[in-house]
């Protein structure tokens, strides 16, 4: 007959995991939902500040379009220059101060490809001259295409 063994008591288990402090892997997944909520947050809060940018612009062009048959083709120059200014110093602060052959080549170097920025060239000259004669609606068209595409161009 065999000597029975030694007594040995049954196998414990450890216990279970705790679920905090987590892993690595569990910091780091947080870490990159951070970090995409606050990407998206101002990415949102970007484009609703370039929509908001351009209605006003839409806007102001629409308020333009219906006054200039009363204030006159010099009072449209005026206006359409200054909004083509103010768009430009968004883009390039050195823009405010540019005159002539420079502020051309800006606006022609800003201009959407394909797009006739011709109306626009002379835009400023207009604004003081007594009786100015332009294409008021040709002007305005080249000038809306202009704004959209300096005020929502990506790279700024």
């Amino acid at each position: 007959m065999i000597a029975p063994g030694p007594k040995l008591r049954d196998i414990h288990p450890p216990p279970p995991p705790s679920w905090w402090p987590p892993a690595y892997g569990w910091w780091v997944l947080l870490a990159c939902v951070l970090a995409a909520m606050v990407v998206l947050v101002w990415y949102a809060r970007r484009k609703r500040r370039g929509r908001l940018r351009w209605k006003a612009v839409r806007d102001a062009l629409g308020e333009m379009r219906a006054r200039y048959p009363q204030e006159g083709l010099a009072w449209l120059a005026g206006q359409l220059s200054q909004w083509l200014r103010r768009a430009a110093i968004q883009r390039d602060a050195a823009a405010a101060s540019m005159q002539g052959e420079a502020w051309r080549a800006f606006l022609t170097a800003h201009a959407p490809r394909g797009a006739d920025v011709a109306p626009l060239l002379s835009l400023h000259d207009l604004a003081y001259r007594p009786a100015p004669q332009f294409d008021a609606e040709a002007t305005l068209h080249a000038a809306e295409a202009w704004l959209r595409h300096v005020l929502t161009e990506r790279s700024a």
